[in-house]
Parts: C-alpha cells; structure tokens; sequence
C-alpha cells in the first residue's frame, strides 16, 4: 500500500481550503450580527384586542428579545444563517428552557425575513401573522431614527398593576447621573442614586430618537382595567415632551420598546442606597406625575360617555 497517496503539498492545500471555509463562515455570522442590532418590527400581523400579535425582534449585542417587546432577553448565536435563541419558557407550568430556531433567509439594513424551523416557534408565529403568505415566516423591517433631540434629563414612571408590576421612578440628567426610587415588585426599594454607563446611556438615547414625536399622543389608554401605567418626560432645548400609555395596547410600538427598556434598566444599573432621594423628589415641580399618579393608577381608563 502507498503511503504516499496524498502528496504533502496537497495536505496543506487543503488545510487551507478548509481553514478559509470555516473563517468565510464566521466573517458572515459577525457580519450579520452587526446587521442584526437593534429594533425589528413585523410588517403584517393579526389585529387583536391587545395589539399583541405585533412580532418584534430587540438585539443587544448578544442578547435578543424575540416575538414580544417585552424585552425577556436571551442570548442568541448565529451559525450557518441560522439564529439559534435560547429562551426560558415563560408560558409553561414547568419552567424550561427552549431554542429557538430561525432561517435567516433575508437581512439587509431595512429588512429582516425570518422562517421558524422548530414546531413551538412555528406555532407561535402561525398565531400571529395576518394569514397571507407562509405561517412560518416574518418579514420585519428595522425602527429607524426619526429625531435627533439632546435631552438634558429623562424622566420615566411606571405605577404598579393588580399583579407583579414593578412600580418605580427612574430619572437620569444629560451628565448620566442616576436617581431611582423602587416602590413595589423592584430589585432594589427606596431611594438609589448613581451613574449610567455611557453604552447603556447611548442605548436609552437611540430608543428616544426613534420615538414619532411629531405624532406622540399626551397619552394612551387600553380598554381593560387594573393594567400598569407608564410614563415619560423628556426636557430638551427649553421643551419637556410628556407622554403616558396604561395597558400596552395603543401606544406606537417605539414608546412602548422604550418603556420595557427602562423597566429592564432598572435592574442592570449599579446603584449605591441614597437616602436623600425621596418619592416626593420625583413630582417637584412635576404636576403631570402627580396628576398621573392620583388619577389612574391601580384604575380602569375612563369610560366614554
């Protein structure tokens, strides 16, 4: 038999050919992966009376929130066009964990087209996409800036629920100076001062910019009680925008990204206890979140006539 069969210049031939495969291979997963930040939204959905079937699609660098903006984030990997999430099942009695499993099929700076491959995601996608086309697909297309304000304080409420709601104040200035107060359901409770990192703060920046202010409403009510309300006021160039949603449910699907970012936040903050911030530091000269917090928490919308 001849040992020699292979001769050694085609060893490394191969070896070559093989290495620059596997690197071609991860060149694209970065590649996409970059591509891939950010907000994606689904272009059709199924109306329902929760608005809810809206399919979105959050990435952090190597986390993502996938389906709902409720920002559950999971990590995710991409090999082979394909993104691989692993997400705990929050529906299941049992708690468990599940990957989930997309065909990246299209992905440019606009658009996002993705095919379920695992049952349960299909399943979930079926009941959600208005019927025209694949049940299995989603076609998204990214939340671009549509603002370029320079706020010099961002302040954000959020009332409790008849639930498990997490009930806080979250104001940060133009210098990322951080003051909270946690009042229900919250990782930290009373009054917590500190700083922003400034990626975090860039990301807060980026979900501001992409906010429709030129058709941000005063306001927002679902039709349904005992919801949580959130709100937010943003000063900017002698200007404060005010904006409230209770329930998730009419609110552009941008203030509502922006509103779980901010629940999110408010547990990846680190925080030192401060005892000079109190709940009354938040509505000092404030009369919006005082009015807000008197009339419609814990309560259903008011009922047209």
């Amino acid at each position: 038999m001849n040992t020699n069969r292979f001769p050694p210049f085609f060893l490394i031939l191969l070896t070559i050919f093989l290495f620059q495969c596997g690197t071609t291979d991860l060149d694209r997963s970065k590649q996409q992966y970059k591509q891939l930040q950010g907000d994606w939204v689904s272009n059709d959905f199924k109306p329902d009376i929760f608005h809810s079937s809206r399919s979105v699609f959050s990435f952090q660098d190597s986390l993502c929130s996938p389906l709902l903006p409720f920002f559950q984030l999971s990590t995710f990997k991409i090999y082979k066009d394909t993104i691989y999430v692993w997400q705990n099942d929050q529906h299941s009695i049992i708690k468990k964990n599940r990957c989930r499993k997309f065909k990246l099929v299209c992905l440019t700076s606009k658009k996002l087209q993705l095919i379920a491959i695992d049952q349960y995601t299909k399943d979930r996608i079926k009941n959600q996409v208005d019927g025209k086309g694949r049940s299995d697909t989603l076609t998204l297309h990214k939340i671009r800036s549509k603002n370029n304000i320079a706020p010099t304080k961002i302040s954000f409420f959020a009332s409790g629920c008849y639930g498990t709601c997490p009930s806080m104040y979250l104001e940060i200035d133009q210098f990322r100076n951080v003051a909270f107060y946690g009042r229900h359901h919250t990782l930290r409770k009373k009054g917590h001062s500190g700083r922003i990192s400034k990626k975090e703060y860039a990301m807060i920046l980026s979900h501001i910019h992409r906010l429709p202010l030129d058709q941000l409403k005063e306001s927002y009510s679902a039709n349904w009680t005992d919801d949580q309300t959130c709100c937010i006021s943003i000063e900017h160039d002698g200007k404060t925008i005010t904006c409230s949603a209770y329930g998730y449910d009419q609110e552009p699907i941008e203030l509502r990204i922006l509103f779980q970012r901010f629940i999110q936040l408010s547990d990846k903050l680190k925080l030192i206890p401060d005892h000079s911030i109190h709940e009354d530091s938040f509505i000092v000269e404030k009369t919006y979140y005082k009015s807000v917090r008197n009339q419609i928490m814990f309560l259903p919308p008011k009922q047209s006539n």
